[in-house]
Formats: structure tokens, C-alpha cells, sequence
């Protein structure tokens, strides 16, 4: 049946299931608030208390609606195991992806109070008596069964279901209306027929409406005595829906019983249809219960602690998604690197063509860059030769020089006399060797420093004074000093 309802448009795989009120319980339960025992191992024992069935047949799940110093409040849901179970193979057999699982009555009255209002979503906290909000019941009259939801601001409080004598009701009608059974049929499905007498139904129905106001009074007592909130209050308003609450004096019988106001509620109000008249009352419950379910998502995305519905889906299946998930995210996650890692590498591959090309492009001028030096002590000449090493790394070639030359610089700053300046000039950098502008004080001071490039182990030939040393008045001088082949091996080794 499944299968052959879902719509051929139809293409996601999650659902949320409900089940029958009668076979589920939901309670709003009172907890003191100790610091010794988490509440999670108290929640056991006090479901054991509180449902006929032994715990260990039981699925359940629970989460805190309000958390005071002295008083916790805990909204558990439960329902038999086999229930779930025997529900979630039949979604399975439809090829549908169980996403929650939850009692009827969360459903309905998430839509009854809207879509972004979930009845077990917490309320903002209230500071006095008179801040609370007095608790609402909710009654579905369908043709077989009646379900109470009691529902304060922030939690479904209590939910029961009775079962309804829908053949003895049927064959009353016929009987005293002297009516078709396919017309009552109709009758009980809406609640409308002109046809009939108002005066003359309510006197057919009357034991079954009294049946029903006995089992109302139970719950309206129920209310009184058991707080929301940490206060107990008593109901003052009850909200009737469902087919059977279109019959007609229904909801003025039952308020006279129980001496407790009676308004009709319709449970499409909140939903966002086009047009709530081409749903019949016959099916308005059930897709006032599918709106509400399909709500859930609004209040599975809420962080709030509070506000996470009740799920009564095995722990196994929800911690295999949740793992199954945190998978998902940790593959993506890893591809994600991966690609990065590999643009990055693909951008580093075509970097290095770049910067060949710049370097290429920038090689002959790198060669003669000139080089000031301000004075030729030690630390300066130091300060030279890390200028010298910034050029030479930009070009594979000047690289190969920087090797050659670093040691004769170092060298040549150790052998200058104190009196002997290469200051305010150039120095310029070239394959076939350097070419030094420095001035002396006196020409005794210029050949001594002539002298101690002669004793440089670096040094194979300076330009003698009558070539390329000229000398001038201010005893300025230029010497191009080379190295030879084995001088430059036995620097690259070094």
C-alpha cells in the first residue's frame, strides 16, 4: 500500500513515522533536580513507574522541557518495541528511509498550534504564578477512538486514547433514524446530514457521550493535581475537533457534563493550504497529522535542548546515522584537501615556468647590478657580502658567482688598511671578475694595499698602476681583480 501511494513526483527517501495513541505513551514527569545522579539513569526506573509494560519491551526517549535548583521537568514518550519495530520494516519494505518516530498526538498538535510551534518546543520560562499559562485539552473525536492530549505552553503534559463503539453507535442510528448504514457511515465519517434531528441524535448518542464525558472528567482531574511548570493548574479550556465533533450538540453536551468551556477547533487553520475545502473532514485529521510531522525539520534544526522532539527510533539506527554522517563529513572533508592539495601542486608547477621566465628575463641585468659600499670595515664588508648573496639568488648563474666571490670579499675586508678607503664608490659584479673603485691618502698607502692583494690566496692577477690603475691627485684608483678556474672549485667545495 505504501508503494503503490507514493506518487511518482515523489523522490525523497526520509520519512517520519506516527503511531497509534492507544499503543503509545507520553508524558510530562517532575523530577528533583540532584547534582549526584544524572538524569539519564533516573529516567528508567520512573518509565518503569509510570507505563504497564516492562521497560526492557519498551522503546523510548526523553529530553528536558524546563531545569530549575529544585525541580526538573522531563517529557518521556514511549511505545512497545515490537510496535516499532514491526512499523519500521514496513517503511523499510517501501523503499522509505525511517527519519523519527513518534507519537499521533505530537503530530496533530504541532499543527494544531502551527508549523513553527512545535507542542514540545519549550516555551520562554515563566517567573510567577501568574505568568503561567493555564494548561489546554485537546480531544480528536475520530469514529473509532477519542485521544486527550493535555497541553501546556511549553509541553504536551498528558495523552490517552479510548476506544469508541463505532459498530454499536452505527447500528444505534440506523436504528433510531431509521437511516441507511451507508448513510450513517457517511454521518460518522463528517459529521454532517441536514437530514437528521439535532434533538434526536443527541438522544441516540447519549451513553456514548456520557461514556466519553466520564473519561474527560478523569482527565480534567488528572490536570488539577499534577503541576506543569512546577504549578498545578486547572484546565479551562477544551478544544474539540476531529469528525465527531461536527455532530450536532456534541460540544455543548459534553460542556454541561463537565462543567469546563467546549470550543471547535479546526485542525487545518494552521497549515499553510490553498485551500483548506478540498480536504473533507473525513481525511482533515490525517493531513493535519502529516503537516505536523513533516514540522519536525523546523525543530530538528533547533540547537536548543529544549526544543528536540521526542524520537522514539532505536538508538541503534539513529547512532549508525549519526556515524554514517560524521563519515560522510570527514570524506568530504578529505576530498576537499586533496583537491586543494593538488591546485596547490598544479600552482607550483606553473609558478616555477613564471619565475624561469623572470629570471631569464632579468639575468643580464642582474649580472652588473652595481653594489655601494660605505665603508670597508669588517661588519660593513659583512653587510656587502649579504647584498652580494640577495642578487646572486635571484639568477642560476649569479648563484655559481656568489660561491666564487663571497670568500675574496671577506678576505679583501681583512687585508685593507686602515687608511685605505673604498667608500662613496662602486663595485660591479661580472662574470670575468669584480671591478674595485677605492682612494688612498698617499700612493705608500695605495701600494700597500696593492701588496696585500698580491699575498690574497683568492687573487690571480690585479692590473698593474701603468694599464688599468690610474691614479689621480685625490689618489683615487680602479683595479679588476679575476679568479682562475681552480680558485673557483676549491670555493664551491668550501
Amino acid at each position: 500500500a505504501l508503494k503503490a501511494g507514493t506518487p511518482a513526483s515523489f523522490s525523497g527517501k526520509q520519512a517520519v513515522l506516527h503511531l497509534p495513541e492507544q499503543k503509545t505513551f507520553l508524558r510530562a514527569l517532575e523530577l528533583p533536580t540532584e547534582k549526584e545522579t544524572p538524569i539519564a539513569e533516573r529516567i528508567p526506573w520512573m518509565v518503569d513507574e509510570q507505563i504497564p509494560l516492562p521497560i526492557e519491551k519498551m522503546t523510548y526517549d526523553w529530553h528536558v522541557t524546563r531545569r530549575t535548583n529544585s525541580e526538573t521537568s522531563v517529557q518521556v514518550a514511549a511505545a512497545p518495541t515490537d510496535l516499532v519495530e514491526e512499523s519500521l520494516t514496513l517503511l523499510q519494505e517501501a523503499g522509505l528511509a525511517p527519519a523519527a518516530v513518534e507519537p499521533t498526538s505530537s503530530g496533530l498538535y504541532r499543527a494544531i498550534q502551527g508549523a513553527t510551534r512545535a507542542p514540545d518546543a519549550p516555551a520562554p520560562e515563566a517567573t510567577t504564578r501568574e505568568d503561567v499559562q493555564p494548561p489546554v485539552l485537546y480531544l480528536s473525536l475520530a469514529s473509532s477512538d477519542a485521544t486527550f492530549v493535555l497541553l501546556s505552553p511549553e509541553e504536551i503534559i498528558y495523552t490517552s486514547s479510548i476506544s469508541l463503539p463505532h459498530d454499536e453507535i452505527s447500528s444505534a442510528l440506523v436504528s433510531a433514524l431509521s437511516a441507511e448504514p451507508e448513510a450513517v457511515a457517511s454521518f460518522l465519517r463528517s459529521g454532517h446530514d441536514d437530514q437528521w434531528d439535532e434533538e434526536q441524535t443527541l438522544r441516540t448518542l447519549k451513553p456514548f457521550l456520557d461514556t466519553l464525558a466520564t473519561e474527560l472528567s478523569k482527565v480534567l482531574s488528572f490536570a488539577g493535581t499534577h503541576s506543569t511548570s512546577g504549578t498545578a493548574q486547572k484546565v479551562n479550556q477544551i478544544v474539540l475537533s476531529g469528525p465527531l465533533a461536527n455532530l450536532p450538540g456534541v460540544d455543548s453536551y459534553l460542556s454541561l457534563q463537565v462543567g469546563t468551556p467546549i470550543s471547535k477547533a479546526d485542525v487545518l487553520t494552521s497549515l499553510p493550504l490553498v485551500s483548506t475545502k478540498l480536504v473533507t473532514d473525513a481525511f482533515a485529521r490525517a493531513h493535519a497529522i502529516a503537516f505536523g510531522l513533516a514540522a519536525r525539520a523546523h525543530a530538528d534544526a533547533s540547537p536548543e535542548e529544549g526544543a528536540r522532539p521526542l524520537n522514539l527510533l532505536p538508538r541503534t539506527i539513529r547512532d549508525a546515522r549519526a556515524l554514517a554522517k560524521v563519515r560522510s563529513r570527514f570524506i568530504t572533508s578529505s576530498v576537499a584537501i586533496v583537491m586543494g592539495a593538488l591546485v596547490f601542486l598544479g600552482y607550483l608547477y606553473g609558478l616555477q615556468f613564471v619565475l624561469q621566465d623572470a629570471i631569464n628575463e632579468r639575468r643580464t641585468l642582474a649580472d652588473h647590478v652595481p653594489v655601494t659600499v660605505e665603508d670597508q670595515t669588517l661588519s660593513e664588508m659583512e653587510l656587502l657580502v649579504d647584498d652580494v648573496n640577495a642578487l646572486a639568488s635571484r639568477t642560476q648563474q649569479v648563484h655559481t658567482q656568489r660561491l666564487r666571490w663571497t670568500p675574496f670579499l671577506v678576505d679583501l675586508a681583512q687585508r685593507t688598511p686602515e687608511n685605505v678607503r673604498i667608500a662613496s664608490s662602486d663595485m660591479s659584479i661580472a662574470p670575468e671578475g669584480v671591478r674595485i673603485n677605492g682612494f688612498a691618502t698617499t700612493r705608500e698607502e695605495f701600494l700597500a694595499f696593492v701588496d696585500a692583494l698580491g699575498e690574497s690566496p683568492y687573487i690571480v692577477a690585479v692590473t698593474s698602476p701603468s694599464s688599468n690603475l690610474t691614479l689621480s691627485e685625490n689618489l683615487t684608483f680602479v683595479i679588476t681583480v679575476t679568479l682562475d678556474q681552480e680558485s673557483m672549485r676549491s670555493d664551491t667545495v668550501l
